[in-house]
């Protein structure tokens, strides 16, 4: 059954990560999503020494855990990178009174294993 790089890309987002106590696929619609899943995927990108571009071009078939390793990276170097550019905007948050301290560390450890799962599954 082939999937829709649309229904991919969807399935990525709500995996990585939770903005604001709403699911990023929830707040897809308030444009929340969309930027954080640029925020990671730069991240990404900006630890590998890629452009966006690049990551897409060499993303297919592959895991961003392969890619890391052919980049000569390590892949928890990779998946820290990720996470630290999403606990830099939930620090914002907190920061701005809009999130408490408890729930930031309760997503932080819910986003680590989505970060570790979007690390290694293969994209089409």
């Amino acid at each position: 059954m082939k999937r829709s790089p649309k229904l991919l890309a969807a399935s990525a987002i709500a995996t990585v990560a939770f903005v604001g106590g709403a699911p990023i696929a929830a707040a897809k619609h308030n444009g929340h999503g969309k930027a954080v899943h640029r925020l990671v995927i730069k991240a990404a990108a900006g630890y590998l020494g890629l452009s966006r571009a690049e990551l897409r071009a060499q993303g297919h078939g592959t895991s961003l855990a392969q890619l890391a390793l052919a980049q000569r990276k390590s892949v928890e170097g990779l998946q820290q990178a990720m996470l630290a550019a999403v606990k830099a905007k939930l620090d914002k948050r907190v920061a701005a009174g809009k999130l408490s301290a408890e729930k930031e560390q309760a997503k932080l450890a819910k986003i680590q294993t989505r970060v570790a799962k979007l690390v290694s599954k293969i994209r089409p």
